[in-house]
């Protein structure tokens, strides 16, 4: 079973296949970019960081239906925000929203047209 469901975004794409390939490029490459960039805000104990990019990453992935990373983004965010989020817990998350990344990537990479 799919853990996103891309419907709305070939709606708003129509026919156009390259605009449909391009909008999946650019999800796969801010998803991987803001990840890398949490990673860098955790090892400077930046958790102020970390919640804006966690925040960056959790509008796309609300807009596909991602399921599962969303609830571990909004966690990431609002425990940034609130300053509720020790370094350990964020270590976690970032190693689940990376493997649910990587997989949702892999399974992305299919739907290309």
């Amino acid at each position: 079973m799919k853990k996103y469901n891309l419907d709305l975004l070939k709606e708003q794409c129509g026919d156009d296949q390259n605009f449909f390939n391009e909008m999946l490029d650019i999800f796969i490459k801010s998803s991987l970019e803001g990840i890398a960039s949490m990673e860098a805000a955790l090892s400077n104990k930046d958790m102020k960081m970390l919640g804006h990019y966690a925040h960056k990453i959790v509008s796309p992935c609300r807009h596909i239906d991602a399921d599962t990373l969303v609830p571990l983004l909004q966690e990431m965010e609002t425990k940034a925000e609130s300053k509720e989020l020790g370094s350990e817990r964020a270590a976690y998350l970032i190693q689940q929203i990376k493997q649910e990344a990587d997989e949702l990537i892999k399974d992305l990479k299919t739907e290309y047209v």
